[in-house]
C-alpha cells in the first residue's frame, strides 16, 4: 500500500521497513519521533511512539507479538488530527458517504485510540472537497471497481496525508448509522454485492454529505482500571432522546485492566441530534447516567471531551 501510494504521487508519510534483527544503522537518516506498528493488525494493537532508533529496537518484539510477519511499519511521527472517509464503489465509481472526524486519546501510551467519530467532520467545508478528490484519486489507482472503502487521512501543519485504505466498511458502527443518514444499507450491500446480485445505489443519487444537515457522534468510551460494582443498564441509556444503538462490554464483577489497545474498549453509543448543540446536550446527558461504578465508589468512565463552546463544526 506505501509503495503504491509512492507510485501514485500520493502523500503518505516517509517510512521503513524493519525486520526482527534490525540494528541502529538500520535507521541512519531517519527523522525521529516516529511511530512503529505490525503490517497485518488492527485495532491499535502493538502501536508505539519512539524518540530514538534506540527505542525503535527496543520495542521490535513487542510489536511482532501481534504480527503474522517478522518485520515492523517505521513511519515518521505527524502532529495532526485523524479524519475516516467512508463510501461506495459501483462500476469503479465512488460515492462518498461520510467525513468524521477520529478522536483519539491524548496519550502518547494509548497513541490512535479512538474516542468517538463526530459527523459532520469539522474538517468538512476547508478540506471536504480535497478528501472527495484523494479519494477518486485512490478507487483509480488501486483499482478499486465494486464495494465499500473506508480510507483514513491525516491533517497536519504540511497538509493532508494518507494514513491507511481498506475495502470495508469502517469499524465504528457506520452500517448502523449511516443508513439512517444515507438511505442505503451498507451491509446488505456488501451482501449482494458478494453473491454476485444487483445492488440498488438509488438513495446515493440524492444524497450529498457535503451538505446533509444531520449530525452523528458514536462514542467509544473506555474506562479506568477497575473491578465493577455497578453500571447502567442498556435500555436505561437507549431511553435517552437521541441515543439510536447502545452496548456495555462490561458487567458486574468484570475486572477492567490497564487501556493497551482498542480492545479495551468499555463500549459504544451513538447519538443523534438536529444540530450540534442538540447533539452536545444529548452528549452531556448521556455522560450523565452513563456511569460505571468501581469498589472506590467512584465514576471509571473514559469518554470525549465536549462542552457547548466547542466547536467541532469550525469552517463549516
Amino acid at each position: 500500500m506505501k509503495e503504491k501510494f509512492a507510485r501514485l504521487g500520493l502523500a503518505s508519510l516517509p517510512y521503513r521497513l524493519l525486520k526482527k534483527k534490525a540494528v541502529i544503522r538500520d535507521l541512519d537518516g531517519f527523522e525521529v519521533p516516529v511511530v512503529i506498528k505490525t503490517v497485518d493488525s488492527q485495532g491499535q494493537r502493538g502501536i508505539f511512539l519512539c524518540k530514538s532508533a534506540a527505542e525503535v529496537l527496543a520495542h521490535i518484539d513487542e510489536v511482532l507479538v501481534y504480527s503474522r510477519e517478522n518485520y515492523i511499519l517505521v513511519e515518521r511521527y505527524y502532529p495532526q488530527e485523524e479524519e475516516t472517509l467512508n463510501g461506495w464503489v459501483e462500476n469503479g465509481v465512488v460515492q462518498i458517504l461520510s467525513i468524521t472526524d477520529r478522536v483519539t486519546f491524548d496519550e502518547d501510551e494509548q497513541l490512535g485510540i479512538c474516542l468517538a467519530h463526530s459527523f459532520p467532520s469539522k474538517f468538512r467545508a476547508s478540506h471536504g472537497r480535497e478528501l472527495i478528490t484523494l479519494a477518486h484519486e485512490i478507487v483509480e489507482g488501486f483499482d478499486i471497481m465494486d464495494g465499500p472503502i473506508y480510507f483514513q487521512f491525516l491533517i497536519g501543519e504540511e497538509g493532508v496525508k494518507i494514513n491507511e485504505i481498506a475495502c470495508r466498511i469502517g469499524g465504528a458502527y457506520e452500517s448502523v448509522y449511516l443508513p439512517k443518514i444515507t438511505g442505503f444499507d451498507l451491509c446488505k450491500a456488501v451482501v449482494e454485492k458478494t453473491m454476485g446480485l444487483g445492488v440498488d445505489v438509488t438513495p446515493l443519487k440524492h444524497y450529498d454529505f457535503m451538505t446533509t444537515q444531520a449530525y452523528r457522534s458514536v462514542q467509544l468510551f473506555f474506562a479506568e482500571a477497575c473491578e465493577v460494582v455497578s453500571r447502567p443498564k442498556i435500555e436505561e441509556i437507549l431511553a435517552i432522546e437521541g441515543v439510536i444503538d447502545c452496548q456495555i462490554h462490561y458487567n458486574v464483577g468484570d475486572v477492567i485492566g490497564t487501556i493497551e489497545n482498542a480492545t479495551a474498549r468499555a463500549g459504544y453509543v451513538i447519538v443523534e441530534g438536529k444540530s450540534k448543540a442538540e447533539l452536545t446536550e444529548r452528549l452531556t446527558t448521556l455522560y450523565e447516567r452513563m456511569v460505571l461504578i468501581g469498589k472506590d465508589q467512584k465514576n471509571h468512565i473514559i469518554h470525549e471531551t465536549f462542552n457547548e463552546n466547542q466547536s467541532v463544526m469550525d469552517g463549516l
